[in-house]
């Protein structure tokens, strides 16, 4: 209150030109504001002309020109350097951080930066380059918090000297935090799966949605989220389905023991033949034979492969090549036989 009240009176004891003056500096810079933000984004090609005006960095650029030009216009005032410590020190802390939010925006994956480095790498790669500018803004955060926590006048080195058993108890928990960043870093290095293949680990099968420091989020079948550390993925054993070539169809029929054997090899024959017309099979790969003689039937077994490795198509295969089977065996007039179970009451 104190010094607000001798803020008053030394503005009561300025002229009123020199008022102003220092009014006219900060309108001056209010307008040129939209130019100077326009000006230092074209220079590093961060947006479009039409795009800026929405952009985070144009605002923030915006921001710093304002705060400079008000802390040049109550520099002119000539105020009692107590009072300008505390301006010049609010000052300095706004810039530390616009400055540091600025720099990390730049470091986006939509950024000028970014595209120009995603042009010159695979799409796989990709992933790999994101999860990159997702640790460098870390970096560049932490790097300015220092800043901030020092410009405020707190000594670090005494202030990590100070934190005794907290230390240790921090160290345990940064363990964990290393165990994940290095997983995921292992993850993308060694390209186990990226942003949209689907995978089976521990039971889990879903989309990889995201990977971030200590996590992958895995959408599931059922639509639900989960979220593993990075530290279990890279010591799991994973099945990445979009890295497989083909998938396998497998199937087992069993038909009537009052089949003779000239109808069984027929019907292998038929089978076979009519899985050749299927353009999505891959052709040498069919194999149909008379696998064994049961006590109801006799088995005849039938596996293939096709180049369809996406889930969902792979899906529509199975019942497009099961359609194929049922309509020929109806074509012949054959019956499957379905095991069955002899249920005696105890006596």
């Amino acid at each position: 209150m104190e010094k607000l009240k001798e803020f008053i009176e030394v503005m009561k004891s300025k002229e009123i030109i020199d008022i102003a003056i220092s009014i006219g500096i900060l309108v001056t810079f209010i307008i040129l504001s939209s130019i100077f933000a326009k000006l230092i984004m074209k220079c590093f090609k961060i947006k479009p002309e039409k795009m800026m005006k929405k952009s985070k960095i144009y605002k923030i650029l915006k921001f710093i020109w304002i705060i400079s030009g008000t802390y040049i216009s109550l520099l002119f005032l000539g105020l009692p350097g107590n009072f300008m410590r505390i301006v010049t020190k609010i000052f300095k802390l706004t810039l530390i951080y616009s400055v540091t939010r600025v720099i990390a925006n730049l470091i986006r994956p939509n950024s000028k930066i970014f595209d120009k480095m995603q042009s010159d790498i695979d799409k796989k790669n990709e992933h790999t380059l994101r999860f990159a500018i997702k640790f460098v803004r870390g970096v560049i955060y932490t790097i300015g918090a220092f800043i901030f926590i020092a410009e405020l006048g707190y000594d670090l080195s005494g202030l990590i000297t100070g934190l005794g058993i907290g230390s240790v108890v921090l160290a345990l928990a940064a363990q964990d935090l290393a165990k994940n960043l290095f997983g995921g870093f292992a993850i993308l290095t060694d390209k186990t799966f990226v942003i949209g293949d689907t995978i089976e680990v521990k039971g889990v099968y879903g989309i990889v949605e995201d990977i971030t420091f200590r996590t992958t989020r895995i959408r599931k079948l059922d639509n639900t989220v989960i979220t593993m550390p990075n530290s279990i993925l890279a010591d799991s054993d994973i099945i990445n389905w979009n890295k497989i070539k083909k998938r396998r169809y497998d199937c087992d029929l069993k038909v009537s023991l009052e089949i003779s054997q000239k109808q069984i090899n027929d019907l292998v024959q038929k089978l076979a033949f009519e899985l050749q017309k299927n353009k999505e099979i891959i052709k040498d790969s069919i194999r149909v034979y008379f696998s064994d003689i049961d006590k109801d039937g006799y088995n005849i077994k039938i596996y293939l492969y096709t180049e369809i490795t996406d889930y969902d198509e792979y899906i529509e295969f199975v019942n497009n090549v099961n359609s194929q089977l049922l309509a020929l065996l109806e074509h012949e007039k054959i019956k499957l036989i379905y095991q069955t179970y002899d249920i005696r009451m105890a006596k």
